[in-house]
């Protein structure tokens, strides 16, 4: 054989081990999900909000949010989505063109969500029907997270996660490390000795009862000092009692609105309104009965969590807090 042809054929083995070895999957990598929209490409692993490992074939690029505020938050974390429910809508969100409205958030179309193949879908650990959801797209090999936010910092937790998998960290700064600075400003300057009374209420045009303790309103007027006089009359949470309301005789009065504010406001006008000493209550004398903004406060705010505890700063301490 002669000499070139000898050097030529070493010199293609060679070249067929180094391609061999860069075809080899690095000790982190896991195989291809089946039916996963990136065949041949090595898999990714994360966390989610329950603790429960979540394997994906590829950094996840068509996402469905099975609920409007993960919908919103999958797009700060610089994400693109296929599909979300019907709860955008009273998000005021604006989404790009292409995506697809799959039900509303406890009555996502199943049929519809598996027909986008979407490469992850974001469910919520409190809404019981998720998990039925789950297991039919796990089912279709569709991969699912499930999250759990009542907090800025369940905020925080979701938002590390989904700029893992976007590659954005300039996002979660944006979002998550400077409003965390503001947070803590407002936290700081909250006055020692001052601990007002709070009612808080959650009102819909049919009935209004008082916000639990574990509400994100509640632990946030906590945080702030304030006393929720529903932590000491768990019967509020059921339904309002003007006797319990006139012998506490809060500071304040804070109404968060579900559906239609003015609806709302007209069911509490024809309920506990309409009794005869409410207008003796130091709340109402004061200008302290206050309708709180939807997006900040019956809404997970998301980018805006500073921007309610503030507000809530100001109405509770407005000598501190100047506008």
């Amino acid at each position: 054989m002669r000499k070139g042809a000898t050097l030529f054929i070493a010199m293609a083995m060679m070249l067929a081990l180094a391609l061999a070895g860069c075809a080899r999957p690095g000790p982190e990598a896991t195989d291809a999900l089946p039916g996963s929209p990136y065949p041949g490409q090595e898999g990714i692993s994360f966390t989610d909000g329950e603790g429960t490992p979540v394997k994906l074939a590829g950094a996840p690029r068509r996402v469905a949010a099975l609920m409007g505020s993960y919908a919103e938050t999958w797009l700060l974390a610089g994400g693109q989505l296929i599909g979300v429910t019907e709860d955008v809508d009273d998000r005021g969100m604006e989404l790009p063109d292409g995506v697809e409205i799959i039900g509303s958030v406890k009555s996502p179309n199943t049929e519809r969500l598996i027909a986008l193949r979407p490469d992850l879908a974001l469910l919520s650990s409190d809404i019981p029907q998720h998990r039925a959801v789950a297991q039919t797209l796990q089912a279709a090999n569709i991969p699912c997270a499930f999250f759990h936010v009542e907090t800025f910092e369940d905020f925080d937790g979701m938002m590390q996660t989904c700029t893992d998998l976007t590659g954005r960290k300039d996002l979660y700064n944006r979002h998550v490390t400077l409003p965390r600075r503001r947070i803590a400003d407002v936290l700081a300057r909250v006055p020692d000795g001052k601990k007002p009374s709070v009612l808080l209420i959650r009102a819909l045009s049919t009935k209004a009862k008082a916000l639990p303790q574990d509400n994100m309103v509640s632990r946030m007027v906590d945080e702030l000092g304030g006393d929720n006089i529903a932590a000491r009359y768990p019967s509020l949470l059921d339904e309002l009692s003007m006797e319990v309301i006139l012998k506490e005789n809060p500071d304040f009065i804070l109404v968060v609105p579900m559906g239609s504010p003015d609806k709302a406001m007209e069911a509490l006008q024809k309920s506990i309104e309409a009794h005869p000493a409410w207008a003796s209550l130091s709340a109402v004398q004061q200008g302290h009965y206050v309708m709180l903004e939807q997006q900040l406060f019956h809404y997970k705010p998301n980018a805006r969590w500073a921007d309610s505890y503030m507000t809530l700063a100001r109405l509770l301490y407005p000598d501190v807090y100047p506008e």
